[in-house]
């Protein structure tokens, strides 16, 4: 199932768009061709009904997909801090290793010259 909403509701500003020209600008009626999903162009109060509405039918379908979403968002969100994780002890061990590198030559100098 595909949902859009456009919330238009600037009508009492001046110049503000028609709905037949809303609908024009936004290339809603090809959107809702490609995609099959509902559409209706209602004032602010009843377009909010229709929505509860809608999503109240379908709720089980989204809940459904969005904790699909979430979970996929969440795995990939723990794979990015175990990839971060990764890459910044490497570069803190490499760093930590080269210090302790250039001190040994350091020291090795001073015995040398001493």
């Amino acid at each position: 199932m595909s949902l859009c909403v456009s919330l238009a509701i600037k009508q009492d500003r001046e110049g503000a768009l028609q709905e037949a020209d809303i609908i024009n600008h936004l290339s809603l009626e090809k959107l809702v061709n490609q995609n099959k999903c509902h559409c209706k162009i209602k004032a602010i109060k009843s377009e909010l009904a229709w929505l509860l509405k809608t999503v109240a039918k379908d709720y089980d379908i989204i809940s459904k997909r969005v904790q699909e979403d979430t979970s996929e968002q969440r795995k990939q969100e723990e794979k990015d801090r175990r990839d971060r994780a990764e890459r910044v002890p490497g570069s803190r061990g490499e760093m930590e290793k080269k210090k302790r590198e250039s001190e040994r030559l350091q020291r090795e100098g001073r015995r040398t010259r001493g």
